[in-house]
């Protein structure tokens, strides 16, 4: 009974259980359900926790490319460049089919390099010096340039008039400071091979 009659009396004075005066805003003030949630402060910042880095659809983050397997051992990774690919560079000259031959009978999936986006072709410009062959051509019809590995050169970085197929060149290259030129095939050049484990088409060339 002396209980009761004490929480009667503090309600009644509009007290807390110390006998001080409540106030709005105070932390003690239970809510109209009669619940013991303590009310936050305006102004504070939103208690639901959300991950930077998750995906809207709820799915785990893709996992980063795996290198590519059975890459022979003097093929290196290059900063800037897909990770699923590794690259050789041969400085000695060849002309284009025997440099792709060189590039083939290093394993499977190697073959001349196939250059994606300007950020390969930026990190194997900076990688090598000299003018180098890539694994594309029109050999096939004229003024369509095709990847080794198939379908069409994904990214080509033509230097000003080129590709201008001057006396027959259906050959690409990647000339020193970073842009393409068609040259002719049976020209001796230096080559860069890539090991991505794409196997060469050789309906491309």
């Amino acid at each position: 009974m002396r209980a009761g009659a004490l929480v009667i009396a503090l309600i009644a004075c509009g007290c807390d259980y110390h006998g001080r005066p409540l106030t709005p805003g105070d932390d003690d003030v239970a809510d109209a359900a009669g619940d013991d949630t303590i009310d936050a402060p305006s102004g504070d910042i939103d208690a639901t926790i959300t991950t930077a880095d998750a995906r809207p659809d709820g799915a785990p983050d893709a996992q980063p490319d795996a290198p590519p397997a059975g890459c022979p051992a003097d093929y290196v990774q290059l900063d800037g460049a897909p990770a699923t690919s590794r690259y050789r560079v041969a400085m000695v000259f060849q002309k284009w089919g025997p440099a792709e031959n060189d590039c083939e009978d290093d394993g499977d999936g190697t073959h001349l390099v196939v250059v994606d986006d300007a950020a390969e072709s930026a990190a194997i410009d900076a990688a090598f010096f000299g003018d180098f062959w890539l694994g594309a051509t029109d050999r096939i019809t004229e003024g369509t340039f095709l990847a080794v590995t198939g379908g069409a050169a994904p990214y080509l970085n033509w230097g000003l008039f080129e590709p201008d197929d001057f006396f027959g060149q259906d050959c690409a290259g990647l000339d020193e400071g970073g842009f393409y030129s068609d040259r002719t095939c049976g020209a001796n050049r230096g080559f860069v091979c890539e090991c991505d484990g794409l196997p060469p088409d050789p309906a491309a060339f």
